[in-house]
């Protein structure tokens, strides 16, 4: 490589990473709501040297134990209210680094200076499968990044990568599949550096196994337990989640089943084509990683078809990465220049679309981002929870999303769900639909509330279904305020998400009326909650109406 290119591709990483930054900072604030338990937890570690969600609960509430040593270095580094912009900062510059990493394996597994060139067209399916991710402030991009410099070491015969492929697991725990696999076909293989490689996976995964079992003795995250007894879905229901990390663009076909069929279709033929071009395989090319990174993809979306358990929107890449890194390395090792341009180029374009979307957005019409209405709701959270936080600070706080409304209320939260409180599993599942609409909503169930008996509760419509029918609701003044905070509605997010048309807050009754610090002997008339000393999001002042509905 000459002086010329190494500058120009300095340059050029140098503007990706500029234009990665400009992205994530401007779209940050719509980040999704568990991205907000991570932020507690690791606030909850530094101040008080406890990883939990409520510091007197050791529950192993996160399924990445590594994403919440990283915070916690990140909150320590830029304080509680500089943790989250240092979040977003963070995923852009791992989105990057990613896709370089994962285009510089393509080229050792491609091989040859004729294909070399054209790997670097990977970077932007990464970019665009990544990016929903990375700007909700989730683990993903740095779960993607250490398995791909874990692939690429270990694609360059360096034994060290399995170090990377052991960490993998207590970033994600899907990733498990990767070291499962390329230590299976070590072992298979009778390769020589089968045992180190071994040695080294273990080596990278004991300091976090170690930290889980001092801190919760144990290995499992409770939120696997909580998820396989809440959450109830249709085999068809989640492949249709599936698809959409894996074809792009899948929104713009009308009905599920066609989008169930088109995306089947372009899945299953890609995969087809990728086998077939692998049996063409010179013996002087190995196709092994291609092989593993196609049944990485495979069998991550063979877990979540089988277990019926909720797929969120940052789960998607797991799958989404490894298929197209597969059909890329394939038309790219054996295929021709013709072939490899029809398949490869509907795929481009395709994320294209996607990231020049995403541009727009950022380029002041949020209204635009793909998560805009569903995120949206969660600065509403943050915003509810600090006022409640000022008026109620010693109050319990039930919610079923408890990530936003956590991190504004930082009191304690009752997690209707159960991922961070195990004595709501007891109540779950709901039936359905007498006591929910879908087995994929994580509702609130009155018996919990009897239970409980919290002062607070905080809940959109629909998670709300079986409570509002229930005698308990004549405990509780009832407001009701619009789902998204003020400067959202001006850029037009509509009155209704996913069949709610308010934002419940539940106010018990002997404390409705009280402001924070006063007997309850001494409280006044029930009047609308107010906050004028702490601003929410863009400067507006937190109002929370009169209580209606009640008697």
């Amino acid at each position: 490589m000459t002086r010329r290119m190494r500058w120009v591709g300095a340059a050029g990483l140098v503007g990706a990473a500029g234009v990665s930054l400009w992205l994530h900072l401007a779209l940050y604030p719509w980040a999704f709501d568990d991205a907000y338990i991570h932020f507690r937890i690791a606030d909850h570690y530094v101040r008080f040297g406890a990883p939990y969600y409520h510091v007197d609960e050791p529950i192993l509430a996160t399924s990445s134990p590594a994403w919440t040593l990283v915070l916690a270095v990140l909150r320590r580094l830029a304080g509680r209210d500089g943790l989250v912009p240092a979040t977003a900062a963070l995923n852009a510059l791992c989105t990057v680094a990613g896709s370089v990493v994962y285009v510089r394996w393509l080229q050792s597994v491609v091989g040859g200076a004729r294909r070399s060139p054209a790997a670097w067209c990977f970077a932007v399916p990464y970019a665009s499968l990544v990016q929903y991710a990375s700007i909700g402030m989730m683990e993903t991009p740095l779960a993607l990044l250490v398995a791909g410099v874990g692939l690429w070491t270990i694609g360059r015969r360096r034994p060290v990568g399995f170090v990377a492929l052991g960490i993998c697991p207590f970033l994600r725990l899907e990733l498990a599949v990767l070291p499962a696999l390329f230590l299976a076909h070590q072992a298979l293989g009778r390769h020589r550096l089968a045992g180190r490689a071994t040695g080294w996976t273990a080596a990278g995964a004991a300091p976090f196994a170690a930290w889980e079992l001092a801190y919760f003795g144990t290995l499992i995250p409770h939120t696997v337990h909580a998820k396989a007894i809440v959450y109830s879905l249709m085999p068809g229901q989640v492949l249709y989640l599936l698809l959409q990390g894996a074809v792009p663009l899948l929104e713009s076909i009308r009905g599920g089943a066609g989008r169930i069929a088109v995306g089947g279709v372009v899945v299953f033929a890609a995969t087809a084509c990728v086998l077939l071009v692998e049996r063409r395989a010179v013996a002087s090319v190995p196709s092994a990683p291609v092989r593993i990174v196609l049944a990485w993809g495979w069998i991550v979306g063979g877990v979540y078809l089988v277990s019926g358990g909720l797929v969120f929107p940052w789960y998607l890449p797991l799958v989404g990465v490894p298929l197209t890194w597969a059909l890329f390395a394939a038309a790219l090792r054996h295929g021709t220049r013709r072939w490899a341009v029809l398949v490869l180029v509907p795929v481009l374009a395709a994320h294209l679309v996607l990231l020049a979307r995403t541009a727009r957005a950022a380029a002041g019409r949020p209204e635009t981002f793909r998560y805009f209405a569903e995120n949206g709701r969660v600065r509403k959270y943050l915003e509810t929870g600090a006022a409640l936080r000022e008026l109620h600070p010693d109050a319990t706080l039930l919610s079923p999303e408890i990530g936003g409304i956590g991190w504004g209320f930082r009191g304690r939260v009752v997690d209707a769900v159960g991922l961070v409180s195990p004595e709501a599993l007891a109540h779950h599942p709901m039936a359905v639909p007498s006591e929910r609409s879908a087995g994929y909503l994580g509702a609130i169930p009155p018996s919990l509330v009897q239970q409980i008996d919290p002062e607070l509760i905080v809940t959109l419509d629909i998670f709300a279904e079986a409570f509002l029918r229930s005698p308990l609701r004549q405990r509780y003044t009832w407001s009701r305020t619009p789902i998204y905070v003020s400067e959202d509605l001006e850029r037009g997010a509509g009155p209704v998400l996913w069949g709610s048309t308010a934002l419940n807050v539940f106010v018990r009754r002997d404390v409705a009326g009280r402001r924070a610090g006063e007997p309850a002997a001494c409280a006044p008339p029930r009047h609308a909650v107010t906050s004028e000393s702490s601003p929410g999001a863009g400067g507006r002042r937190r109002t929370i109406p009169p209580a209606r509905g009640g008697a």
